[in-house]
């Protein structure tokens, strides 16, 4: 995806845990690795029964979906 000056990566792979999608790129995320997740992240976490990584050094995102949704 990309708008204006930024350009962020969504890829999807299944693992032997179950699918997972990352997102790379130019994020924009404030704050510390700690800092997440969050109320919100948190919420949607749930709602999808998902966990949530801050992918070091690059700051990216990773969405592990348990298999059990």
């Amino acid at each position: 995806m990309a708008g204006g000056h930024k350009t962020i990566q969504l890829l999807a792979e299944e693992t032997a845990e179950g699918p997972r999608i990352r997102l790379r790129g130019q994020l924009g995320l404030k704050g510390s690795p700690e800092d997440f997740p969050a109320g919100r992240e948190t919420a949607l976490l749930e709602a999808l029964n998902a966990e949530m990584e801050v992918d070091e050094p690059d700051g990216g995102i990773s969405l592990r979906l348990l298999k059990t949704i």
